[in-house]
């Protein structure tokens, strides 16, 4: 890669290819390469929602990262408006819809505001964080005039029609927006469209003033859960640093969702029989080791921090057990209710074993900040207790990847011992941990690098993080070295050209 502002395509995922600058220092083209998708949970949830016929606007398009998967699920039976000011990124973006023969989507070079007319906007580093600015202080060489279209308006001249979905992210614009147009976000006919906007944008806090805006609109907020990929009722809920964002429809459309299972209004009762979890995970070859290695987990539960631990263990296996017969109702309530109950005994009789499965439980409820307290403390454990860590409970894996390829025999652990059993454990807890730090590894300092580096010499390597070391490594100089990781890897680059030796 090179430090100029060439453009070049990447494979991205699901058959798509995305217009990036070909340098490092571009947020959008590192985060594609690390991860080979975009670093929100949203996207998987859009991309689960929208239908083949379907209309959609989005509104602060930059590269991409959206459009494109919003693209392919309506299809071309379907209409996209995108919308995107800076003219170099538009561009890009035209490239891209063009190689993906997207026809059937509109990008339009202006940024969406409450009125026609021009305006400076501030080009930052990164697009996705460039913003509208009513005076002459920023930087000449960052400032663009760009075209701004009042939405209402713009929804008659293209004849949006009865909208589907509409993403909005505005870098502070949203509210304009939504006051500018009304009757499309919350029609008096018709089920309106899905919202989705921006919530936290760099801020100290997050607002809650949209959540309250929309809902004078008679629009109900909802939050997305990570693991059920499923959205839930935001009312009530903390907004911070980690909801990202937030998405707001009218009744009809909370309905038509909830009949799909994309949605959960209320939560039932649910409980779980006593040994539920145990008999789930019984033959799977991580619990295996477990087994093996612990003991005596014929006789568990033996005291009441230990029925209840097992009590949430049993929960979480009614929200994964069944994840086609069972309501996506009873599915959220049985995780909630098992997050709940675990994170409450971690507070009151915290053990390694309980910070392990916590943090699996929270991450599937997108709980990041309690998943990555529950890491920590068993990293601490490894890096400074002076005693060898035990097991004599039985736990979660915090990676879904390392269970996966556990039970599928794509790795083995070296032996059935207490030192295997950590090795498992510990790979897991750094993987994820890193994982969660930040969005991306593009925010994060190096601090745990050599924690990384241990964990790709084991067979529980992942590319994911073979990538993010080497881009660490790569963003000074702004230039990838191979790795012969990807050689052998069972998980092959979208992009091999990029990571593989000649």
């Amino acid at each position: 890669m090179t430090g100029d502002r060439r453009l070049r395509m990447f494979q991205i995922g699901d058959g798509l290819e995305i217009c990036l600058p070909d340098t490092l220092q571009e947020m959008a083209t590192y985060v594609f390469l690390e991860q080979e998708a975009w670093f929100e949970d949203e996207v998987g949830f859009v991309r689960r929602y929208l239908e083949p016929g379907m209309r959609a606007v989005d509104i602060g398009a930059a590269y991409g990262a959206y459009a494109l998967v919003m693209a392919k699920a309506v299809g071309p039976t379907g209409r996209l408006w995108c919308y995107e000011p800076v003219a170099a990124t538009a561009a890009a973006l035209r490239r891209s819809v063009e190689r993906n023969a997207h026809g059937w989507v509109d990008v339009v070079e202006a940024a969406v505001a409450d009125a026609d007319g021009e305006a400076e906007i501030h080009v930052g580093g990164d697009v996705e964080l460039s913003t509208l600015v009513p005076n002459r202080t920023f930087d000449a060489r960052r400032r663009e005039i760009v075209r701004t279209v009042d939405f209402g308006r713009e929804a008659g001249r293209l004849e949006f029609g009865a909208l589907d979905f509409v993403k909005l992210d505005a870098e502070g614009m949203e509210m304009a927006i939504v006051d500018a147009a009304p009757a499309v976000f919350a029609p008096e006919d018709g089920p309106g469209p899905l919202v989705m906007m921006e919530m936290y944008a760099g801020a100290a806090t997050s607002n809650r003033e949209p959540c309250e805006r929309m809902k004078r609109l008679g629009m109900e907020a909802y939050r997305l859960l990570r693991g059920p990929n499923v959205l839930v009722p935001l009312e009530g809920e903390p907004l911070t640093s980690e909801t990202l964002n937030a998405f707001f429809c009218m009744p009809a459309r909370a309905q038509s969702l909830a009949e799909r299972g994309l949605l959960v209004r209320h939560l039932p009762e649910v409980s779980a029989p006593p040994g539920t979890w145990l008999s789930l995970v019984r033959t799977a070859r991580w619990f295996e080791l477990q087994s093996d290695v612990i003991g005596g987990l014929g006789d568990f539960p033996r005291s009441n921090d230990e029925r209840d631990y097992m009590a949430a263990l049993d929960l979480f296996a009614v929200y994964t057990a069944d994840r086609q017969g069972r309501p996506p109702a009873e599915r959220v309530a049985a995780l909630k209710r098992s997050f709940e109950a675990l994170k409450t005994l971690c507070e009151r009789a915290p053990r390694l074993e309980r910070y392990l499965s916590l943090a699996r439980i929270g991450r599937e409820y997108s709980e990041v900040p309690q998943t990555q307290v529950a890491l920590a403390a068993f990293i601490k454990a490894l890096m400074e207790s002076p005693d060898p860590i035990t097991f004599s409970e039985p736990f979660l894996l915090p990676s879904r990847r390392i269970e996966r390829l556990l039970d599928e025999g794509n790795i083995r652990p070296s032996e059935r011992s207490m030192e295997a059993l950590i090795e498992m454990a510990g790979s897991a807890t750094i993987e994820v941990y890193e994982l969660h730090r930040h969005l991306s590894s593009y925010f994060t300092a190096n601090e745990i690098d050599s924690l990384l580096r241990i964990v790709q010499s084991l067979p529980y390597a992942s590319a994911e993080i073979e990538r993010r070391l080497l881009l660490k490594s790569a963003r000074d100089i702004d230039d990838i070295a191979p790795s012969a990781f990807f050689a052998q890897s069972a998980e092959p680059p979208l992009n091999p050209d990029i990571w593989r030796p000649a």
